[in-house]
């Protein structure tokens, strides 16, 4: 898998969840996944803009919780939220990715 085709999986499994095609559970797990397989096999996929915005995606994924938050983590509604904010950047900064 090429570093452009790695961003554009990773990418659209948020635009995936965005766009109501995976429940919310299932969408945490598979963007795991998906993120562990590309570092193991395209790393430098990560880097630069793609890196950047992600590295957001990551830390939002990482702070949801459906229950019993604590102070730093975040519900369903700023998940979607912050998604939406870091893929209108990807749009914006690197629009290849998910145009391509």
């Amino acid at each position: 898998m090429t570093d452009a085709e790695a961003q554009r999986a990773m990418a659209t499994k948020v635009v995936d969840w965005l766009d109501g095609r995976i429940p919310t559970d299932r969408f945490v797990s598979e963007y795991w996944r998906i993120r562990r397989e590309l570092l193991n096999t395209n790393w430098s996929a990560f880097e630069g803009v793609f890196g950047e915005v992600m590295s957001s995606v990551d830390t939002a994924v990482d702070s949801y919780r459906i229950d019993d938050r604590a102070d730093f983590e975040i519900d369903e509604q700023q998940l979607r939220q912050e998604l939406l904010t870091a893929m209108e950047n990807l749009r914006r900064r690197a629009p290849s990715v998910l145009n391509g």
